[in-house]
């Protein structure tokens, strides 16, 4: 769960390109 919360809090920059991959 530890990982889990660090990732909402701290979003990787991989999940960012997804979601600008999705808009386009």
């Amino acid at each position: 769960w530890a990982r889990l919360a660090d990732f909402i809090r701290r979003p990787s920059k991989h999940s960012l390109a997804c979601r600008e991959r999705s808009a386009l």
